[in-house]
């Protein structure tokens, strides 16, 4: 009986030790993923100051506190890969989940026509920015305001990359690209995006100049986005830029 006690002590014993030990694994495994938390939260924090991001409730905060952790990890799997040639980050972009996010109504922003920009250029105008400010939501067109300037004339330079490069001296480009993942969190080198089909158009820049083999592109996201002060370097070829391209006069 002595023999049997002692046994079942010992086993008892055991058991309670590895209770134990898992118990305080678990404990530091919770702290090492709160502390983890912590430093996200603090990043997020410190990614609002720096990009002036003011938020509508908690409730908000926190969704885009989850979308800023999602969008980390993709950064992070983008500039592991060793060939990329650019160089991804946080930047004003970090907490949306998609490229246009200025609305929550499904149906606002989604863009419009070229020649349709183009001919109300021509006709009323333009005025100024301090005049008619650009507030990224949809709205009702003014009817009266000062011109200053007017659009003479456009032209259709669609086509190869010969086309483009035998514009640009003249002009500055307005295309149409596809603006995936890669672009949104660019922020230096030069884009040459593994998969960017051609068909996939849902952007609207302009290129201002030719490096080598690579387009220098002007984006509308404000100077904390990309490279330059809003600019980014991508690949020729590549996101289907040439599809849909205009020179202009003004």
């Amino acid at each position: 009986m002595t023999s049997y006690a002692s046994s079942l002590f010992f086993w008892r014993f055991v058991f309670a030790t590895a209770v134990l030990i898992c118990l305080f694994k678990d404990v530091e495994v919770q702290s090492q993923n709160a502390a983890a938390e912590l430093a996200l939260m603090q990043q997020f924090e410190q990614f609002m100051v720096e990009h002036e991001k003011v938020y509508d409730s908690l409730a908000e905060k926190m969704r885009r506190f989850e979308i800023f952790k999602d969008n980390l990890k993709k950064i992070e799997e983008l500039n592991a890969d060793p060939e990329q040639t650019a160089i991804f980050g946080v930047n004003v972009m970090a907490d949306l989940t998609k490229l246009v996010d200025c609305t929550k109504e499904s149906d606002m922003c989604e863009g419009g026509e070229f020649e349709a920009a183009f001919k109300v250029m021509q006709d009323p105008g333009l005025t100024s920015e301090k005049e008619y400010p650009y507030k990224a939501a949809n709205g009702t067109c003014k009817s009266k305001f000062t011109v200053i300037e007017k659009l003479k004339s456009y032209k259709d330079v669609s086509g190869s990359d010969s086309k483009l490069i035998a514009a640009l001296p003249t002009s500055p480009l307005v295309i149409a690209m596809n603006a995936n993942d890669d672009f949104q969190w660019y922020i230096g080198g030069v884009l040459n995006p593994k998969s960017c089909p051609a068909d996939g158009l849902n952007h609207g820049v302009v290129i201002i100049g030719l490096c080598g083999d690579s387009w220098l592109i002007r984006n509308s996201w404000g100077t904390k986005w990309g490279t330059e002060k809003g600019h980014i370097y991508i690949k020729r070829g590549k996101c289907g830029i040439g599809l849909w391209a205009y020179s202009f006069k003004a």
